[in-house]
């Protein structure tokens, strides 16, 4: 199917089909792949079910955003400072997992504090914490070669951007100090995992704020919330059912980022779901309807971008405004202030 003709289909024709494939791509991929081999079975194969699944619905909603600014050959309302956080919180969280799933002596240092237990970092985490980074990549090198409106990335983010970098850096000297020795790699890499809870903490804290004080939703796309509150649920369902299989309740807090991605994603999904549904569901325009994106057309603006809904003619009601700024002038990305989206 094309994009122009996804475009076509009624929005709940296209929630069921998103719905269908990512349900597919989720049991396929959890039962021909090989399922954690201290799980009994049937558990393990569903525990990895659950995985792939809450791996297909996070994977997924990086790409609208993608497919927007190529089709557009244009940045613009695309928040900059955003996708930096965002670059910086999933390079931490691959970091994490590729240290948790593959090093040896970091697996070793964690079995030696959990009495022999290991990690609950899966192979789906992995896999996704390394699309998520290679997506966000994509969208920072589309922002250096596509036009931009002269948006520029803020001091403040740029200042966070390089504390970061710096407490790891200064982490990594600390942990191959002999003066140290009690601050394995271990602590390090759980300090660069808990960067991207910060990140992911901080991000959505913005946009709720937004909501409340314009007491509005319109503009903000609802679609990629309800994708992030699914797939939460289900990496914490997946982790939930490895304890109960397990009979091992530490089970739970053997992948703590993850865990603790999963419970804040799921508190501020709830509160920008309730903020669109419950509390301003009249401040949207044409009766309150939804002002996201359509879900498999490329043809439409993601949660980061700045949109504006005008009434029109056709079966749809309303036409969008994209931003684009085609004879403005290329400017450095690196400047005093920065433009955020919504």
């Amino acid at each position: 199917m094309t994009a122009e003709e996804a475009a076509m289909l009624p929005q709940r024709a296209q929630a069921a089909l998103a719905i269908t494939l990512i349900a597919l791509v989720g049991t396929c991929l959890g039962v021909f792949l090989p399922a954690t081999a201290s799980m009994p079975q049937p558990w393990g194969t569903l525990s990895a079910i659950l995985g792939w699944t809450y791996f297909a619905t996070w994977s997924w909603s990086f790409w609208p955003q993608i497919l927007v600014n190529y089709q557009r050959k244009s940045v613009v309302g695309l928040s900059f400072d955003f996708v930096l956080l965002n670059l910086l919180g999933f390079l931490s969280y691959g970091a994490y997992c590729l240290a948790l799933y593959l090093n040896e002596d970091v697996r070793r240092e964690y079995r030696v504090r959990h009495f022999g237990q290991d990690n609950g970092v899966r192979l789906n985490d992995l896999i996704f914490a390394l699309h998520a980074s290679g997506a966000t990549l994509i969208v920072v090198i589309q922002c250096f070669i596509y036009e931009r409106g002269g948006q520029l990335l803020s001091r403040t983010c740029l200042a966070m951007a390089g504390g970061i970098l710096a407490v790891c850096g200064a982490l990594w000297a600390a942990a191959r100090s002999p003066a140290l020795h009690h601050f394995q790699d271990l602590d390090l890499i759980y300090v660069v995992g808990y960067i991207k809870v910060g990140i992911t903490l901080a991000k959505y804290l913005p946009q709720a704020l937004m909501n409340f004080r314009r007491k509005s939703t319109d503009g903000f796309a609802i679609v990629p919330v309800l994708c992030d509150i699914t797939g939460s649920v289900l990496a914490l369902g997946q982790q939930v059912l490895d304890a109960v299989a397990m009979d091992d309740p530490a089970i739970l807090f053997g992948n703590s980022v993850k865990l603790a991605i999963s419970l804040v994603s799921i508190a501020y999904d709830v509160i920008l779901i309730t903020q669109h549904y419950i509390m301003y569901p009249d401040a949207r325009p044409f009766g309150g309807g939804d002002p996201g994106l359509p879900i498999l057309a490329a043809d439409s603006e993601s949660h980061y971008g700045d949109s504006r809904r005008v009434s029109g003619d056709g079966d749809q009601g309303a036409k969008w405004i994209k931003g684009h700024s085609g004879d403005q002038e290329r400017r450095p990305l690196v400047g005093s202030r920065g433009v955020h989206g919504h």
